[in-house]
């Protein structure tokens, strides 16, 4: 019987072990500490033309033409991150810029104001 006790408590002790051992920060699931490498940034070259600025938040809403390999054009808000670069913007400002996109995130780099277009004059020639 003293043996059979014996087996016992070294069968609960090793159990205790392993249960707390488990429980404890870096031995659990390797791949929970481990930190993913961030996605790589794309870079797109994007025309448009600021609708709006919330100054706050440093977003531009821009009406943008197609950008080719990321998105039909559309109106959409751009974040702006270095303050001087936003600093360009001004509303209706038509300008070329590089948009940056990593994962979900992206934001406008490398702002270049155009000249507004003017509209097409008709020729009223007889």
């Amino acid at each position: 019987m003293t043996q059979y006790r014996i087996a016992v408590r070294r069968v609960f002790f090793l159990a205790t072990i392993f249960a707390v051992l488990s429980l404890a920060p870096g031995c659990g699931d390797a791949g929970d500490d481990i930190a993913q490498p961030a996605a790589p940034v794309e870079i797109y070259p994007v025309r448009g033309e600021v609708i709006r600025l919330m100054p706050d938040d440093k977003i531009a809403v821009v009406k943008h033409e197609d950008i080719e390999g990321w998105m039909k054009a559309m109106t959409m808000e751009f974040p702006v991150k270095d303050e001087a670069e936003f600093a360009k913007l001004s509303e209706g400002a038509i300008f070329e810029a590089k948009v940056h996109v990593q994962d979900l995130e992206y934001w406008l780099t490398a702002i270049s104001l155009l000249p507004a277009e003017e509209p097409a004059s008709e020729d009223t020639a007889p």
